[in-house]
């Protein structure tokens, strides 16, 4: 049997520093063993395991480089923002946005390396919207993401949540995370 911190997601904390740029430039991550929000204003919070900042430079393919499609996933037809190669990370909007919300970052993190990808969550946007409000719940929110990963060819994904989505995230790597190993909320 594996011991807990073996399987354990990590929780990345972390903040966004534009410097005066509306474009994304700098992202800390704090990397922490477990699942507690640190607020660097409160005393006694676990210090992180490890930090790292990624300077992101303004990629030269912006925005407008970005291809919007739709995927099936979850019996959902899923309107999905994507761009770059590499390790896929999924962009968890919260309400009342969209996929639009990451217009800044998606380029930024594409040109670092990342495969990005923002979707219109369930009933937001070019996505699927159930008429049934009890279809609506955590579990379901949490299946569309996971049916998307792999509906996108990956097993893993890196899960960044803002808003409503951060609360999807948490939840995602809680349940699955032999599908979301890392989140940043």
């Amino acid at each position: 049997m594996l011991e807990q911190e073996e399987y354990r997601p990590l929780l990345l904390g972390g903040w966004i520093r534009g410097e005066g740029n509306p474009r994304l430039a700098r992202l800390q991550l704090d990397v922490y063993r477990d699942r507690k929000y640190w607020n660097p204003a409160t005393p006694n919070e676990p210090e992180p395991v490890e930090s790292f900042v990624l300077n992101l430079k303004p990629s030269a393919r912006g925005w407008e480089a970005a291809e919007t499609r739709i995927v099936k996933a979850n019996g959902l037809d899923m309107q999905i923002v994507e761009q770059g190669k590499g390790p896929l990370v999924l962009l968890c909007h919260g309400w009342p946005e969209l996929s639009y919300s990451w217009r800044h970052q998606i380029p930024a993190i594409a040109a670092e390396g990342y495969r990005v990808v923002a979707p219109d969550m369930r009933g937001y946007g070019g996505t699927t919207a159930p008429k049934d409000v009890s279809a609506y719940t955590i579990f379901d929110l949490v299946g569309d993401v996971v049916a998307l990963v792999h509906a996108l060819g990956e097993k893993e994904a890196i899960m960044v949540g803002h808003d409503w989505g951060a609360e999807v995230a948490w939840r995602a790597a809680m349940f699955r995370p032999d599908v979301f190993p890392a989140v940043a909320a």
